[in-house]
């Protein structure tokens, strides 16, 4: 069995939909506008993002928005969470992750 998966070729298939998907979900990273969900950071950084697709690609945001916040009354307006210990590039950097499915490392 083990030869047999050797065997087997895989390839990848572009497709410029997923590029296009990718660079539109890119712009939606921070973006107050069509925000859901608000994280504090421990520097008073506010970053917005969206509920539906932090928790379609992440088991820990889906876990935190599962159950409404006690303190959140007016439904209208975006959740808010402390996020302590995150900075505001490394936040960046999990939307951006998350949203379009890369992330550029930068060298420190």
């Amino acid at each position: 069995k083990t030869k047999d998966f050797q065997r087997r070729k895989f390839r990848t298939i572009y497709s410029p939909h997923n590029v296009y998907q990718a660079k539109a979900l890119g712009m939606l990273v921070d973006n107050k506008e069509f925000s859901d969900v608000v994280f504090n950071l421990d520097d008073g950084t506010e970053i917005h993002g969206m509920k539906g697709i932090l928790c379609a690609r992440s088991a820990f945001f889906a876990a935190m928005f599962k159950f409404p916040k006690d303190d959140q009354n007016d439904r209208a307006a975006p959740a808010e969470y402390k996020l302590e210990g995150v900075t505001n590039d490394t936040m960046q950097q999990i939307l951006t992750y998350l949203y379009t499915g890369a992330v550029e490392i930068k060298d420190q």
